[in-house]
């Protein structure tokens, strides 16, 4: 038998709630691909002259051989003359981008080594080369 209370009640959930949830959640996943895929769109302002601007060269590399020999921006260098020359690198580039690569068989810290030169010497980003 039913209470006085409950007598015109129906137990069936009510949907419209999850549904404008869902609906919600539906409309964040449509916008937020496009979102994302505006902001890795790099845009600069454009050439008052109309001239096609130039890409930026290529960051230098450091290499350290097998050996442990260094060897910057195509050019050997010596472990003692590295810093002089890492300092002369980063006063001439506007973006201070330095690569490390080394070789897979060396002691790791060579790298870090030459990583802390780098620094030393004035460069903002050092980054491994795979």
């Amino acid at each position: 038998m039913a209470s006085p209370l409950t007598a015109g009640l129906s137990r069936e959930p009510n949907l419209v709630p999850m549904i404008d949830v869902l609906l919600v959640i539906l409309i964040i996943a449509m916008i937020s691909p496009q979102r994302s895929a505006l902001d890795a769109v790099p845009a600069g302002p454009a050439s008052a002259s109309g001239e096609p601007q130039h890409p930026r060269p290529a960051p230098p590399v450091l290499r350290i051989g097998p050996q442990g020999e260094l060897e910057l921006a195509g050019t050997p260098v010596a472990a003692a003359a590295l810093p002089a020359a890492l300092r002369a690198l980063a006063s001439t580039r506007t973006p201070r981008l330095l690569l490390v690569a080394a070789d897979s068989t060396i002691r790791f810290q060579l790298v870090i080594d030459a990583m802390d030169a780098a620094k030393g010497a004035g460069m903002d980003v050092i980054a491994l080369e795979p």
